[in-house]
């Protein structure tokens, strides 16, 4: 049932539901990590009935005083391990249906194998607070039409399709056609579509479609573009395939996404005019005429895509522009520039937060190359940034460069920061970051050294890696 407005906004609507999903979040992330303790310890109990088993010697008192010193660091970084397989499990598990899911009512549901179902007793759990945060955004989007909060709904709407295997093309009569074929004109009867997104709870891709263009029709450039990479890349689950690329209705949202100044279309379709030659699945949409002036053409169009969104300091097109200065197009008329201008144009991009580029930045600070004078120390803080920012091959760069130290004295060992790194690394999916965890604990470098917990962690996250290497 929809919740009384009581005189709110939707902008104040708005902001009491991402307040309620911080909330939903922080009960989450407690519940993990209550979860990851108790799975380490449980794991630590095994290991030592184990170890038992095989061994009844007594240990002397110095092993002994040397375990004791190293239990709770041991621990915290077990702990640490653990809660990342557990994220990595989940996310597996996510691929799989087993999670927090929208259920066709629109009520949150929890499958009982999901462990954040755990409710604790002295607060709201995150279940109930997203549901508090459902309703306060279902307010601003259905009563106020609300931009920001239709985008919202649309993405819970696309999170609850991938989770889902009951998706269908064509719901009461309403098909993803429906939505785009009328990209055209503004809707022209606001209530009557958001009407249409009710009935459409079994079919969650089209809801997400229709809420987009909602948004978009009411000024949302962020709605448009979204509507542009859902009907880009289209939709499929494990079992059925919901919804067909269509490039030509996804381009026009993203020029509608344009001319609404967003930065992030103008880069992804100047990206694909550019280089339009090299991908099969849209080449002759852009380049409909099929000869080589209007190629250039285009080309020169998604070029001129590109350098605005630079000006307006985009960092993935100063990225871009980067590396197209410095390795030339002589079809562009772009000759490869010299070591000032691509440094000049890189600075720019890792200036602006682009995690590619400060990574690249890094990688020639550190080797003293493309006009970078040698300098470790910047060169670990290049990479340090860029991690922060969720840069997996960055974070494994930091690290390996505080596991080894020295580089002239200007980088301090420190094994524990990245024992650390690596973890940070393999939360984020890098094989490598998890390789070097199981090293570490096997040489004890950063971490008490710990042979079961290496096998554990090989044995739970690069066995899938084994069985291809075999």
């Amino acid at each position: 049932d929809d919740i009384q407005s009581e005189g709110r906004g939707g902008e104040e609507c708005y902001e009491l539901a991402m307040e309620a999903l911080q909330n939903a979040k922080r009960v989450e992330k407690e519940d993990e990590e209550r979860q990851s303790a108790e799975q380490f310890e449980a794991m630590k109990r095994a290991h030592e009935k184990q170890n038992a088993r095989l061994s009844r010697k007594t240990k002397t008192s110095s092993v002994a005083a040397v375990e004791s010193n190293n239990k709770n660091s041991n621990r915290a970084a077990g702990v640490a391990v653990v809660r990342t397989i557990v994220n990595q499990t989940r996310k597996k598990r996510k691929n799989d249906g087993h999670t927090t899911t929208l259920d066709a009512t629109n009520n949150l549901s929890i499958n009982q194998e999901d462990p954040t179902a755990v409710k604790n007793n002295k607060e709201k759990s995150a279940k109930e607070w997203k549901h508090i945060a459902l309703m306060h955004l279902e307010e601003a989007a259905y009563h106020h039409g609300h931009p920001a909060s239709l985008v919202r709904l649309g993405n819970m709407a696309l999170d609850e399709a991938k989770q889902s295997s009951t998706n269908s093309t064509t719901t009461n009569g309403i098909s993803i056609n429906d939505i785009i074929g009328s990209n055209e004109t503004e809707a022209s009867d606001f209530h009557a579509d958001i009407e249409k997104t009710r009935s459409m709870e079994a079919a969650p891709v089209e809801r997400a479609a229709l809420l987009y263009k909602l948004a978009g029709n009411r000024g949302s450039a962020e709605g448009w573009f979204n509507l542009g990479h859902l009907l880009w890349n289209g939709h499929s689950t494990p079992t059925t395939n919901t919804l067909h690329p269509n490039k030509e209705a996804s381009l026009e949202s993203f020029w509608k996404a344009i001319n609404l100044g967003d930065m992030d279309a103008m880069y992804f379709v100047g990206v694909q005019y550019l280089w339009a030659d090299d991908n099969e699945d849209c080449g002759d949409l852009i380049n409909k005429q099929n000869d080589d002036i209007a190629t250039v053409r285009k080309r020169l169009e998604g070029l001129g895509l590109v350098e605005t969104a630079a000006k307006l300091g985009h960092g993935g097109a100063l990225h871009h522009l980067a590396l197209l200065n410095r390795n030339g197009d002589e079809e562009l008329k772009i000759a490869p520039c010299d070591d000032n201008k691509f440094k000049d144009i890189l600075d720019k991009a890792a200036d602006a937060g682009d995690t590619d580029a400060l990574f690249l930045r890094a990688h020639c600070l550190l080797n003293g190359e493309d006009g970078y004078n040698r300098d470790p120390a910047m060169a670990l803080g290049g990479f340090l940034e860029a991690a922060e920012g969720g840069h997996a091959d960055a974070a494994v760069s930091a690290g390996a460069m505080l596991h080894r130290g020295g580089f002239g004295g200007t980088v301090q060992r420190d094994r524990r920061r990245a024992f650390e790194l690596y973890q940070e690394a393999a939360e984020l999916g890098s094989i490598e970051g998890w390789r070097n965890l199981v090293s570490c604990y096997a040489l004890g470098e950063g971490v008490p050294r710990c042979e079961e917990t290496a096998k554990y962690i090989a044995r739970t996250m690069l066995k899938e890696e084994s069985s291809d290497d075999s």
